[in-house]
């Protein structure tokens, strides 16, 4: 649950920093900034709601930890995908952050898949 939590808020931290190359909303109109907006608009709040429901046991926090998961998957394969897309030198930030992303959604599916008794 904590991990869920404080990934929510690296994602939103980060967004907002657009990871940092500055401010999200100071950005070049032309970059590639969408990455940041998911994590901000949707992957953080996702993370904290299925932290909020994990530490609740709510009846939901099996399909809010499934569809964190797959969020977290879709975006670690993405930062891979620009990653290689944009050709070496290859920065190590960007190579093993999202293989914490890969670890806590293999996590949540797996909790998903057999999840504890919930109220």
């Amino acid at each position: 649950m904590w991990s869920t939590a404080a990934t929510g808020l690296f994602a939103v931290v980060g967004g907002l920093a657009a990871w940092g190359a500055g401010p999200i909303w100071s950005q070049d109109p032309q970059s590639a900034t969408w990455l940041q907006w998911t994590d901000l608009l949707v992957t953080g709040p996702l993370c904290l709601l299925t932290a909020a429901t994990l530490r609740r046991r709510h009846r939901f926090a099996p399909i809010l930890a499934a569809a964190t998961g797959g969020v977290l998957v879709f975006g670690s394969v993405a930062v891979y995908v620009q990653v290689l897309s944009d050709g070496p030198p290859y920065p190590m930030t960007w190579v093993l952050l999202p293989l914490a992303g890969l670890a806590l959604a293999a996590a949540l599916l797996w909790w998903a898949a057999e999840p504890p008794a919930v109220s």
